[in-house]
């Protein structure tokens, strides 16, 4: 166990004054002590709080409270484990953030409880637990949410209790005495207000305390956090305060990112939106001054001589004279433009910039202009809500991530942070790129990664690219992957838009790169498939194939009786099924899709149908026409996360497959 040198002092953090979430520590209006674990992201055995003081005795009685904010998920998230030389798990408490439950265990193992949950990451989350032993009760509370009953245990319920004398660890879950940790088993993230009784706590006070009401749960603790340096040994941990009161509960962390290359507004709002995000626009004067702040980290590395060189989330239209938000097209109820700064007036409508050069008059901090649509400038996106991507293609069982979210590392450099253990990052400089190319990592596992290069300064790794992949489990070294904010039943274009799927390859374009009518081809052909072998079914030694087949006349043109002929106009329909081939992209509003002859279509197997008279006397067929469609009969297959296509691929057959059918059209003599 990892031990504290003499005159060791932990360092206290100053308040960040942003919440974006790689910035660590947040500020809120009564201070309380919070400790952050695995600030790096690194998923580590070494980030954790132990028990320092005197041996602690026998418990029957217990409540745990404590308010904690996870920035990664960890296969488990311990918030305290108590172990003894016999058991590891003598007294619990973890949360999993992958299977939504909350555990608690004690008792050599007699006792084990487990709860689901909602929790999310970057969410304050206030917790008590209370256990009652000998009466075999608990009651649970989440962020005001109640839950209580009866413990589920074996053996006696007059011989629980938790046995004295052991190792009580903070973030990290022994899997032996003062030990066995497993990274994978860690605390990543914000723990304040940790606090030990060994009583059950009144539940109106619990209630109170995870309603981020006053502080109306007893101060006669145990154990709590503000014993570090006294009882509780610490190590690679940060410590700051947090401002505790109702806002924190019910807090949604909102935060900006900057984007220091040249975007047009559309560009702009379009990288917004597949980063999960909108333009920003300040709905206040706090707002304005902290969008300020961010500006002037900024201002030199935007390559644009204007000062009010960040696009913001507004229009002014010229035939009303109003400001208007660029989505909702909603007038504006806060706004810092100055009428003198007003581009085009009387020419066009015009899009809002942000004015927070330093270099400006110190008039002009913070003022709102508007500029040409079409000019560039540097982007900055607002994060209202925590929006996961997803990334596509990889397998089921890749050591990647294939959920993430944007963010800025500690230096501001953007970032993608996976859900549990890994990162996306820019690497600049080197001979492998002139743009640099971003790096795909597995974080406590540094040899795996994946690289993509860039192809420009504004390339960012959303949408679909080309990723070289080392030492992942998945097969192939160059993979396509697709990273998409959209959502089932949408296409992802190239550029990270989103367009609903039935819309793909409709012959219209509405991506704005086009993409959405590229690589349409709608069949999927198995390897080894030959278009002359028919696709028959196997039943013991005989083999068939059902082939549905009507013959329409339209009309008897001509009969010659003395040479025993007739001319006439049919068409023939023949449908069956072919149980090889999947289909994409097909008609989502009706259930036929046509397949192009001329192109992939004359590779699909289909049955010749020959015509004879009596006696097998030959007839003469003038072909005029022929068509082949799909017969779609289910929706697609679930949405599989190993595969760049969303929902695109139809199943062949079963239960809801797709037939083909054939429609000639002709004379016959």
């Amino acid at each position: 166990m990892p031990h504290l040198l003499p005159g060791f002092l932990l360092p206290v953090l100053e308040p960040h004054g942003s919440c974006a979430p790689a910035f660590g520590l947040s500020t809120f209006p009564s201070r309380s002590l919070v400790v952050e674990f695995q600030q790096d992201r690194v998923a580590s055995t070494e980030s954790l709080l132990w028990w320092t003081g005197p041996p602690l005795p026998p418990q029957t009685l217990l409540t745990t409270c404590a308010r904690f904010l996870i920035t990664q998920g960890r296969d488990l998230y311990p918030i305290v484990s108590y172990a003894t030389p016999t058991y590891d798990n003598e007294f619990l408490i973890t949360f999993s953030y992958r299977k939504q439950t909350m555990k608690f265990a004690c008792c050599n193992g007699r006792v084990v409880l487990e709860l689901g949950v909602n929790i999310t990451l970057y969410k304050w989350y206030s917790v008590c637990l209370t256990v009652h032993l000998r009466a075999g009760t608990y009651s649970f509370w989440l962020n005001g949410d109640h839950d209580q009953g009866l413990l589920p245990y074996t053996g006696m319920l007059s011989e629980l209790s938790v046995v004295g004398g052991g190792m009580l660890v903070v973030g990290q879950e022994q899997d032996t005495f003062g030990g066995g940790h497993n990274a994978e088993q860690s605390m990543a993230g914000l723990l304040a207000d940790f606090r030990m009784y060994n009583t059950t706590v009144e539940p109106s006070l619990c209630l109170a305390f995870t309603l981020c009401l006053e502080d109306a749960v007893p101060n006669q603790v145990f154990l709590d956090l503000h014993s570090l340096n006294a009882t509780l040994g610490a190590s690679n941990v940060n410590v700051g305060f947090v401002e505790v009161d109702t806002n924190l509960c019910a807090l949604s962390l909102t935060y900006d990112i900057v984007f220091p290359e040249l975007w047009t507004f559309r560009e702009a709002s379009d990288l917004c939106f597949a980063m999960g995000g909108t333009v920003a626009l300040p709905k206040s004067e706090f707002e304005n001054k902290e969008l300020l702040k961010l500006a002037f980290q900024f201002a030199d590395s935007c390559p644009t001589l204007k000062t009010d060189f960040l696009w913001l989330g507004f229009e002014h239209l010229y035939e009303t004279q109003t400001l208007v938000h660029y989505l909702t097209k909603s007038k504006l109820t806060y706004d810092k433009v100055d009428s003198s700064k007003v581009a085009l007036r009387g020419v066009e409508d015009s899009c809002g910039t942000f004015n927070g050069d330093p270099k400006d008059m110190s008039i002009w901090f913070g003022i709102w202009q508007t500029s040409d649509c079409l000019e560039t400038r540097c982007s900055v996106c607002h994060f209202e809500q925590f929006t996961l991507i997803t990334l596509r293609g990889l397998c089921d069982k890749s050591y990647f991530d294939n959920k993430f979210f944007a963010s800025m590392d500690v230096n501001g450099t953007f970032e993608y942070v996976g859900e549990y253990y890994s990162v996306i990052r820019l690497v600049l400089g080197g001979k492998k790129s002139t743009f640099g190319y971003w790096k795909l990592i597995r974080l406590d596992q540094p040899t795996v990664f994946a690289t993509m290069e860039r192809s420009s300064m504004d390339h960012y790794p959303t949408g679909l690219n080309n990723w070289t992949v080392h030492h992942d489990i998945c097969d192939g070294e160059v993979v396509e992957l697709k990273l998409t904010v959209c959502e089932r039943g949408e296409f992802t274009c190239n550029n990270g838009a989103c367009i609903p799927l039935f819309l793909r390859c409709n012959n219209e374009r509405e991506c704005p790169d086009g993409t959405d009518e590229v690589d349409c081809n709608p069949l999927i052909f198995p390897p080894f498939f030959y278009e002359s072998v028919a696709p028959v079914i196997q039943n013991g030694s005989k083999k068939f194939l059902h082939i549905y087949f009507n013959i329409e006349i339209l009309s008897i043109k001509s009969v010659d009786l003395s040479a025993f002929q007739f001319t006439t106009e049919l068409v023939t329909s023949m449908q069956w099924h072919d149980g090889r081939l999947h289909f994409r992209n097909l008609n989502m509003k009706d259930k036929v899709t046509r397949l192009e002859m001329d192109t992939s279509s004359r590779s699909v197997w289909r049955p010749r149908v020959s015509f004879k008279g009596a006696e097998g006397t030959a007839c003469d067929v003038t072909h005029r026409s022929s068509e082949l469609f799909v017969l779609r009969k289910s929706g697609p297959t679930p949405n599989s996360m190993d595969s760049v296509l969303e929902g695109e691929v139809q199943p062949p057959s079963g239960a809801g497959g797709a037939q083909k059918i054939r429609h000639a059209r002709g004379d016959l003599t």
